[in-house]
């Protein structure tokens, strides 16, 4: 009928990639603005797992450096 909605479909379709499939990003550096804190700081975090140098910007020094020690804490490279 007109305008009824389909049922998602239950199996993942062939062209997407697994759902925990991660990206990597060696050799690539990131700044990230809004890094002390938030959204920022958890893309902040999780590029530099992915393997980027991250650079960490934000109003607040003092978060920022903070989310640097994690990072780095982490085994990650940033510079603020």
């Amino acid at each position: 009928r007109a305008g009824a909605r389909r049922p998602l479909p239950r199996h993942r379709p062939a062209h997407l990639p697994p759902p925990l499939t991660m990206f990597r990003l060696d050799r690539k550096t990131a700044l990230v603005t809004g890094a002390g804190s938030g959204i920022g700081q958890a893309i902040a975090v999780l590029f530099a797992r992915q393997g980027a140098h991250v650079w960490v910007v934000d109003l607040d020094a003092a978060r920022a450096e903070a989310t640097c020690a994690a990072i780095r804490g982490d085994g990650g490279a940033c510079r603020l």
